[in-house]
């Protein structure tokens, strides 16, 4: 497996995205790390080669910069999830929440037919190796508040902020 990678220059900081064959297998928050993307693509994917991509003309590319810029409610790009089924039951339900829309881990776990597995949900969620394309930012606690976010409390609500959610 040959896989490239590149960064996104966004409001919220530089984002690595990873394709396989213009599948994208992976999207790195701004303090992710090369070598965590790399281990974690090793671990996963056990590629050949792992090469900078220079000037990319992607799709993803082109669809996370229009995100940023107010111009894209829903990506259409291929995405790749490398995860246990219940984490992709999880991660597909989370896709379905709208833009400048949330739902509470709660109602996560009852969507997927496990309505007590709210923690699970939040396992899901922090593990997801998909952030913006799969909105975990939407995801909230039950009483309103915002949970957590890989990327920190401040970068969910620069997502939400720039969704008109808060």
């Amino acid at each position: 497996m040959d896989l490239r990678y590149y960064n996104v220059s966004t409001p919220i900081g530089n984002l690595t995205i990873v394709e396989y064959k213009s599948i994208v297998v992976y999207i790195g928050l701004p303090d992710s790390s090369k070598e965590k993307i790399k281990n974690w693509c090793k671990k996963k994917l056990n590629y050949n080669t792992f090469k900078k991509y220079k000037n990319p003309q992607s799709l993803a590319k082109t669809q996370l910069e229009e995100y940023f810029f107010a111009q894209r409610k829903v990506f259409t790009f291929k995405y790749q999830l490398f995860t246990t089924d219940f984490r992709k039951k999880v991660l597909t339900a989370v896709t379905k929440i709208p833009f400048g829309q949330t739902k509470s881990y709660g109602e996560i776990a009852k969507n997927i037919g496990h309505p007590k597995a709210m923690r699970a949900v939040g396992t899901a969620n922090a593990t997801n190796t998909l952030p913006i394309v799969i909105p975990c930012h939407r995801v909230i606690a039950q009483n309103g508040g915002l949970g957590g976010y890989g990327g920190g409390l401040d970068m969910k609500i620069k997502l939400l902020e720039l969704e008109e959610w808060i």
